[in-house]
């Protein structure tokens, strides 16, 4: 963060620092090698970091039409993955669903 309260990212690849705010670049984040998931989940922690809004647990692994996630979890592996996100105060608390 820096001293205008403006969220930085240091890119893997590029070692470089990415502006997470939106600018008149298309939208694009410069020096950012990632993909569009990705940059989700930054903006929530973005958002979180700055306001203190947390995020919903599915954006962990974001579901596809045929019961699959994005990030190539098995359905256990993903849930388990939520749980254990759900524990910290970034991730929105669900409701457990009654047996």
């Amino acid at each position: 963060m820096d001293q205008r309260d403006k969220i930085w990212l240091i890119d893997d690849y590029s070692a470089r620092r990415t502006f997470t705010h939106k600018t008149t670049r298309d939208g694009r984040w410069r020096d950012f090698s990632q993909g569009g998931t990705f940059r989700s989940l930054v903006k929530g922690f973005r958002d979180y970091i700055r306001a203190g809004e947390p995020m919903h647990p599915d954006y962990l692994g974001p579901e596809r039409f045929d019961d699959s996630n994005i990030w190539s979890y098995d359905a256990e592996g993903m849930k388990a993955v939520r749980e254990k996100a759900g524990a910290i105060p970034v991730f929105r608390q669900l409701i457990a669903e009654a047996p």
